[in-house]
């Protein structure tokens, strides 16, 4: 007789929680249970599952970047389970595309509830969102967060200069610095914000990717200018926008801002050490774009991530993100789409 329980991937790596899930579920779905990500990748791979419950810290938390990768890919309902001091993060963790979180320690009957209610309302799946509609909610909810954080931030950097100006005491203004540099970070964070996520997506044209990339780096030269920058071996001469036969279809906005998240954004905000060179390299065969960047390691920001992987799907191909053992290494490979 055919299975008609729910199937349920589980994706923990901590027993005890892995067994509670057991315990709570098994009775009416069909549980599988893997402990790590590239596990959980294979098996929806192979078959599809209603519901993914995904330990949000797994792998020093990849759980959030996993249910990006899941929901772009499928239409599979995903919850994130996030510890109590993780409950800050659950605007980061709605835009890695779950539909909602459980909170620890966990609740039997908050968990059969909401595992019932997502599975019963999973019969109507032409209300799925296509990746492109997703990528324009996240835009809202962005520019949302952003406005929300801005406009109290905007009232402590004004007031924090006036306290600073009536102080005489020193130490009392080494205070107040500290508290501006933290705004200024928080200002730099929101700026990215507003920048990185899509607001538009113009019709695909032909673009050479070399003059995209030079353009950015030229519009953009008060940050870039203190780096050695070299594109295919030969240093690059903020004087002049250089194009060269590396074609491919493409919104120009949307690759504007992915340069702006693999290149700017990472400068920003990220980059602490004292090696300021940038290194590109772009590559065609038939038809493909192989562009490899690499400079010295900074961190991304699991938003940051997210959206680049978004936008490299939406023109058409694959982004990865790696290190060795000084360098940051971005490569990413286009289709051209091009006869």
């Amino acid at each position: 007789m055919k299975d008609t329980k729910s199937r349920v991937l589980i994706v923990c790596d901590n027993q005890n929680l892995t067994d509670t899930f057991k315990e709570f579920l098994d009775d009416t779905n069909t549980v599988l249970i893997v402990n790590s990500t590239a596990e959980a990748k294979e098996c929806c791979e192979k078959e599809s599952f209603h519901l993914l419950i995904i330990e949000a810290g797994i792998e020093k938390s990849k759980g959030y970047n996993l249910a990006q990768s899941i929901k772009t890919s499928s239409s599979s309902t995903v919850i994130l389970v996030i510890k109590p001091d993780e409950i800050e993060y659950r605007d980061i963790l709605y835009l890695s595309g779950a539909d909602d979180y459980l909170l620890l320690p966990l609740n039997k009957n908050e968990v059969l509830q909401r595992v019932a209610c997502f599975i019963n309302n999973k019969s109507d799946k032409s209300n799925q969102l296509k990746p492109d509609e997703r990528l324009e909610i996240l835009s809202e909810i962005a520019a949302s967060i952003a406005h929300d954080i801005n406009t109290p931030l905007s009232y402590i950097k004004g007031y924090t200069e006036i306290i600073k100006n009536e102080l005489s005491d020193e130490k009392s203004k080494e205070s107040i610095e500290g508290i501006e540099k933290g705004v200024n970070r928080i200002s730099k964070v929101i700026s990215v914000l507003r920048e990185i996520i899509p607001n538009s997506c113009d019709n695909k044209k032909e673009i050479d990717i070399f003059h995209s990339l030079t353009a950015f780096l030229i519009k953009n030269k008060e940050s870039f200018q203190k780096f050695d920058i070299f594109i295919n071996e030969k240093k690059f001469d903020f004087s002049v926008i250089k194009s060269d036969d590396f074609r491919l279809l493409a919104q120009a906005d949307l690759l504007y801002r992915l340069w702006y998240i693999l290149l700017l954004n990472s400068m920003f905000l990220y980059h602490t050490s004292e090696d300021e060179s940038i290194f590109v390299d772009i590559k065609k065969n038939r038809f493909k774009l192989l562009v490899s960047i690499k400079f010295a390691k900074s961190e991304f920001s699991s938003i940051s991530k997210s959206v680049a992987k978004k936008i490299v799907k939406l023109i058409g191909g694959d982004i990865e993100f790696g290190f060795s053992d000084k360098y940051s290494i971005i490569s990413i490979v286009f289709d051209t789409n091009l006869p």
